[in-house]
Formats: structure tokens, C-alpha cells, sequence
């Protein structure tokens, strides 16, 4: 309707007649404000993207899901279980994840190295009682390098010296 004319015609469209399970439901997620009652069903084999104007509340549905923002009511499942997601933490516990559309400023520490940047991911697990296995987290950063292709010179080069592809 935007353009005036059908777009069926510039994709191919392709259906699966049999979606999977339900991986990941939303009932009545809202903060109370500015984010309505939304729900969603997301099946084991789809993509589901978010669209729209900025202000629509598609990053605010996102950051409630993850956590990141407060729910003033809703509920999440994951593969059927009610979740209970009260923080970031929460959801990377159940293997939620959230990419923030501007990374550069909200997903990275760039003044910090490549090497604590990939660290912050797994303090949890990689430090206790306030003591950084340093061992643990330059092992974990040499093969985050080498899965993801990330082409740096060491992993002391700061985050903001990085090229825009890595």
C-alpha cells in the first residue's frame, strides 16, 4: 500500500504448511505506559522481526521480554515454561539474548579491549568471589576470535580501534 502497487511479484514467497512447536510465547507483555498488551507465538523454524517507526514500541517490546526494562504485566514462555524474567541475567539464564539496535553505543564497552569485552559475557562464570580467571577469559576470547572471524591484531586493541565489520 505504500508504494501503490503489489510487491508479491519482487519476493518469493515460500510457506511452511507444518510450523514446529511453539519455541517462544508472549501474552500481554506491557510496561503500563507506552507499550499496549502485546502477544506473539513464535514457532521452532521461524523468524519473527519487529518493525516499525521509531516510537512504535518495537525496541520497548524487546527490552521487557529481555528483562532490561520492567513489566507491568505479561508472561513469557520458553518451549512451554513460564519464565520469571526480573533482569538481563535472568533472561541469559534461559538462553535469551538481546542485540540492542545501536550497538556501538549500548553493546559495547568501547574504551575497554576486545578481550574484556568478550570476558563481560561470561563473568559469571568466569570469576569468583571477585577474582577474574584470566586464564579462562583469554581462552575464551581466542576462540570467540577465531569463530567469529574477528580480525585484530591482539586482544588488547581497544573496541572503538575495530573496523565496523567486526
Amino acid at each position: 500500500m505504500m508504494v501503490g502497487r503489489s510487491m508479491q511479484d519482487f519476493y518469493e514467497h515460500q510457506r511452511q504448511t507444518n510450523p514446529g512447536p511453539v519455541v517462544l510465547e508472549v501474552k500481554n507483555v506491557s510496561d503500563g505506559r507506552k507499550v499496549a498488551p502485546t502477544s506473539f507465538k513464535l514457532h521452532a523454524g521461524e523468524i519473527l522481526g519487529l518493525a516499525g517507526l521509531v516510537g512504535a514500541g518495537r525496541t520497548e517490546v524487546s527490552r521487557l521480554i529481555f528483562g532490561a526494562d520492567r513489566k507491568a504485566s505479561g508472561e513469557v514462555f520458553l518451549n512451554g515454561k513460564k519464565l520469571e524474567i526480573n533482569s538481563p541475567g535472568d533472561a541469559i539464564d534461559v538462553g535469551i539474548g538481546y542485540v540492542p539496535e545501536d550497538r556501538k553505543d549500548q553493546g559495547l564497552f568501547l574504551e575497554m579491549s576486545s578481550r574484556k569485552n568478550i570476558a563481560l559475557n561470561t563473568l559469571k562464570q568466569d570469576a569468583k568471589a571477585g577474582v577474574v580467571n584470566w586464564g579462562s577469559v583469554n581462552q575464551l576470547a581466542t576462540q570467540a576470535v577465531e569463530n567469529f572471524n574477528i580480525r585484530l591484531a591482539n586482544l588488547e586493541i581497544r573496541a572503538v580501534d575495530l573496523s565496523g565489520g567486526n
